[in-house]
């Protein structure tokens, strides 16, 4: 990122950094980013997709909540933890790509906090999980969601309210 002059690099999107701004309807989150705050984008309703690239690590509790309009979600291979309720009310997601191994583990359960809420927003959604991952979902997951097609590397689970 460049700013007066000077170019830094950004790894962390801080706490609060864009809660509740309206405005926002689209971001960018650059590669270089590790970790994304507590309540980070919080309220910005205007998001509609989400891309969390491969750098990320961590996702603070809240980070994307009440993100309204939300409805894909695309979570890098690199992600190894997602806050309490990171996703929770984002009532559009429907399509959500799971690339990190850390993530399929985590689906064992409906609760708000598994996975940061995933699995309990209120629409109907299609999780797609990397198929060289599929192995380590949960006996939880496997036997309460059917397996469906393979659609360009990833295998589809219908997930209904």
């Amino acid at each position: 990122t460049f700013w007066e002059g000077n170019d830094y690099t950004v790894t962390k999107i801080g706490d609060t950094a864009f809660s509740y701004y309206a405005a926002v309807t689209s971001i960018t989150i650059p590669d270089s980013v590790i970790s994304i705050g507590n309540n980070a984008l919080a309220g910005c309703e205007g998001i509609d997709s989400l891309v969390l690239p491969d750098s990320v690590v961590d996702i603070g509790k809240n980070a994307f909540e009440m993100c309204h309009m939300m409805t894909t979600l695309i979570i890098g291979s690199g992600v190894k933890t997602i806050g309490e309720n990171a996703f929770v009310s984002c009532f559009s997601l429907a399509n959500v790509y799971i690339d990190s191994p850390y993530v399929a583990a985590m689906l064992t359960g409906t609760g708000w906090d598994v996975a940061g809420g995933i699995l309990s927003a209120a629409s109907t959604r299609t999780l797609y999980i990397r198929s060289d991952i599929v192995s380590l979902l949960p006996e939880w997951f496997t036997q309460n969601y059917t397996q469906g097609a393979t659609v360009d590397g990833y295998v589809a689970y219908l997930i209904e309210a």
